[in-house]
Protein backbone atom coordinates (compact mmCIF):
# COMPACT_ATOMS: atom_id res chain seq x y z
CA UNK A 1 0.00 0.00 0.00
CA UNK A 2 2.49 2.84 0.68
CA UNK A 3 4.07 1.83 -2.56
CA UNK A 4 0.84 2.88 -4.49
CA UNK A 5 0.52 5.96 -2.28
CA UNK A 6 4.40 6.66 -3.44
CA UNK A 7 3.67 5.83 -6.86
CA UNK A 8 0.06 8.25 -6.79
CA UNK A 9 2.16 11.23 -4.84
CA UNK A 10 5.31 11.54 -7.22
CA UNK A 11 3.33 10.98 -10.72
CA UNK A 12 -0.36 11.71 -10.44
CA UNK A 13 -0.32 14.16 -7.60
CA UNK A 14 3.50 15.69 -8.95
CA UNK A 15 4.33 15.53 -4.99
CA UNK A 16 1.15 18.32 -4.18
CA UNK A 17 -1.31 15.37 -2.69
CA UNK A 18 -2.51 15.47 0.64
CA UNK A 19 -4.53 13.10 2.18
CA UNK A 20 -7.74 13.58 0.66
CA UNK A 21 -7.39 13.68 -2.58
CA UNK A 22 -4.61 11.09 -1.84
CA UNK A 23 -7.98 9.42 -0.26
CA UNK A 24 -10.10 9.88 -3.73
CA UNK A 25 -6.77 8.80 -6.19
CA UNK A 26 -6.80 5.16 -3.92
CA UNK A 27 -10.53 5.25 -4.27
CA UNK A 28 -10.44 5.44 -8.15
CA UNK A 29 -8.39 2.55 -8.06
CA UNK A 30 -10.78 0.46 -6.06
CA UNK A 31 -8.52 1.02 -2.85
CA UNK A 32 -11.19 1.73 -0.05
CA UNK A 33 -9.28 2.82 3.50
CA UNK A 34 -10.34 5.58 5.97
CA UNK A 35 -9.33 9.22 5.34
CA UNK A 36 -7.41 8.83 8.76
CA UNK A 37 -6.05 5.71 7.40
CA UNK A 38 -4.32 7.27 4.27
CA UNK A 39 -2.96 10.22 6.38
CA UNK A 40 -1.51 7.76 8.62
CA UNK A 41 0.14 5.98 6.01
CA UNK A 42 1.23 9.48 4.49
CA UNK A 43 2.56 10.76 7.56
CA UNK A 44 4.88 7.22 8.36
CA UNK A 45 6.37 7.67 4.90
CA UNK A 46 7.18 10.99 4.88
CA UNK A 47 4.94 12.93 2.49
CA UNK A 48 4.84 16.39 3.81
CA UNK A 49 1.75 18.45 1.63
CA UNK A 50 2.25 21.61 3.61
CA UNK A 51 4.61 23.65 1.54
CA UNK A 52 4.26 26.59 3.06
CA UNK A 53 1.62 28.79 5.39
CA UNK A 54 1.50 32.32 6.89
CA UNK A 55 -0.57 34.65 8.38
CA UNK A 56 -0.62 38.07 9.41
CA UNK A 57 -3.51 40.77 11.48
CA UNK A 58 -2.70 42.84 7.98
CA UNK A 59 -1.95 41.11 4.79
CA UNK A 60 -0.28 43.22 2.45
CA UNK A 61 2.10 43.04 -1.05
CA UNK A 62 5.06 42.30 0.86
CA UNK A 63 3.57 39.52 3.39
CA UNK A 64 2.13 38.03 0.18
CA UNK A 65 5.12 38.20 -2.27
CA UNK A 66 7.65 37.32 0.49
CA UNK A 67 5.34 34.05 0.86
CA UNK A 68 5.67 33.29 -2.58
CA UNK A 69 9.06 34.17 -2.46
CA UNK A 70 9.90 31.14 0.63
CA UNK A 71 7.32 28.59 -1.71
CA UNK A 72 9.68 29.10 -4.48
CA UNK A 73 12.76 27.92 -2.74
CA UNK A 74 10.47 24.78 -1.47
CA UNK A 75 8.95 23.84 -4.73
CA UNK A 76 10.28 20.60 -6.79
CA UNK A 77 10.74 21.04 -10.37
CA UNK A 78 8.00 18.98 -11.34
CA UNK A 79 5.32 20.19 -8.64
CA UNK A 80 2.41 23.08 -9.30
CA UNK A 81 0.16 23.17 -6.49
CA UNK A 82 -2.81 25.08 -6.01
CA UNK A 83 -3.08 28.05 -3.73
CA UNK A 84 -5.88 28.73 -2.23
CA UNK A 85 -6.85 32.44 -1.03
CA UNK A 86 -9.48 34.19 -0.59
CA UNK A 87 -10.69 37.09 -2.70
CA UNK A 88 -8.08 40.03 -1.10
CA UNK A 89 -7.07 42.51 -2.97
CA UNK A 90 -3.54 41.75 -2.86
CA UNK A 91 -4.68 38.18 -4.57
CA UNK A 92 -6.47 40.01 -7.65
CA UNK A 93 -3.25 42.36 -7.88
CA UNK A 94 -1.66 42.31 -11.77
CA UNK A 95 1.36 41.32 -9.30
CA UNK A 96 0.70 38.55 -7.83
CA UNK A 97 -1.05 37.05 -10.57
CA UNK A 98 1.70 37.80 -12.86
CA UNK A 99 3.94 35.94 -10.33
CA UNK A 100 1.26 33.01 -9.93
CA UNK A 101 2.00 32.69 -13.84
CA UNK A 102 6.06 32.90 -14.13
CA UNK A 103 5.92 30.31 -11.07
CA UNK A 104 3.34 27.91 -12.87
CA UNK A 105 0.85 27.50 -10.06
CA UNK A 106 -2.50 27.38 -10.27
CA UNK A 107 -5.04 30.02 -8.21
CA UNK A 108 -7.96 28.95 -6.30
CA UNK A 109 -10.28 31.58 -4.83
CA UNK A 110 -12.59 31.17 -2.86
CA UNK A 111 -16.59 32.58 -3.03
CA UNK A 112 -16.37 36.17 -1.34
CA UNK A 113 -16.47 36.69 1.69
CA UNK A 114 -15.54 32.54 2.44
CA UNK A 115 -11.82 31.74 2.92
CA UNK A 116 -12.45 28.25 4.06
CA UNK A 117 -13.81 25.98 0.73
CA UNK A 118 -13.02 22.88 1.55
CA UNK A 119 -14.16 23.22 5.30
CA UNK A 120 -17.95 24.32 4.06
CA UNK A 121 -18.77 21.43 2.06
CA UNK A 122 -20.88 19.59 4.78
CA UNK A 123 -22.79 22.53 5.17
CA UNK A 124 -23.01 23.29 1.53
CA UNK A 125 -24.62 19.69 0.95
CA UNK A 126 -27.56 20.15 3.38
CA UNK A 127 -28.73 23.25 0.81
CA UNK A 128 -28.59 20.93 -1.58
CA UNK A 129 -26.35 22.80 -3.92
CA UNK A 130 -25.34 20.57 -7.53
CA UNK A 131 -22.33 22.93 -7.87
CA UNK A 132 -19.03 19.87 -8.47
CA UNK A 133 -15.91 20.18 -6.70
CA UNK A 134 -12.82 19.19 -8.80
CA UNK A 135 -9.36 18.79 -7.96
CA UNK A 136 -6.93 17.46 -11.04
CA UNK A 137 -10.23 16.97 -13.00
CA UNK A 138 -11.81 14.33 -10.35
CA UNK A 139 -14.74 15.13 -8.73
CA UNK A 140 -14.61 15.10 -4.70
CA UNK A 141 -17.70 15.90 -3.98
CA UNK A 142 -20.50 17.62 -5.66
CA UNK A 143 -22.07 20.02 -3.15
Amino acid sequence: MKELIKDIYYNEGQGTYGYRPMWAALRDRGVKLAMETVRKLMRSIGLKTELYHTASYSPDMELVLGMLDELETKLTAYSHPVIHSDQGSQYQSPTYQARLEKMKLVQSMSRKGNCHGFNNIRRSNKLNYTTPVKYRDRVMVTI
